[in-house]
């Protein structure tokens, strides 16, 4: 399963390879999980369909390197989105605590350095002890 997948890059990958795969969960998919009714859907498919795992996404852009820049410049713009982007954060975090919680497996890829890493909920997850930070250089593959 994929949550903010975009164009299902990993589902594609997977069917290739003939694996199982679930749903891409994503904007362009028809999905907000900006709306807590949604976010209630993909939580009950997940109940439902027990994914062995769930690859994630969550959009970087209020919170990589480039958002101090508009922290500072445009402060109105970058709060706003940073609002949608915790929220996003936040909903990918309790996905993953409900993975740990069923002994399943997530995978959340965000730049090196992002600031997602550093919120509440993602603190919580580093705090279980079953979470580990793998750092892959993406420019150098």
């Amino acid at each position: 399963m994929e949550l903010f997948g975009g164009m299902a890059g990993v589902t594609k990958v997977c069917i290739r390879r003939r694996l199982k795969t679930g749903i891409n969960v994503d904007r362009e998919c028809g999905f907000d999980m900006v709306k807590m009714d949604q976010c209630e859907k993909i939580m009950d498919y997940i109940d439902r369909h027990k994914p062995f795992l769930i690859t994630m996404g969550p959009p970087c852009t209020s919170f990589g390197s480039w958002s101090h820049t508009n922290r500072r410049k445009r402060r109105a713009t970058w709060e706003a989105g940073r609002v949608i982007g915790e929220a996003l954060a936040n909903f990918a975090a309790a996905v993953a605590m409900k993975q740990l919680s069923c002994g399943r497996d997530f995978l959340i890829e965000n730049p090196c350095g992002s600031e997602i890493f550093k919120l509440a909920s993602f603190e919580k997850l580093w705090k279980t002890g079953q979470v580990c930070k793998v750092h892959i250089p993406q420019c150098a593959l």
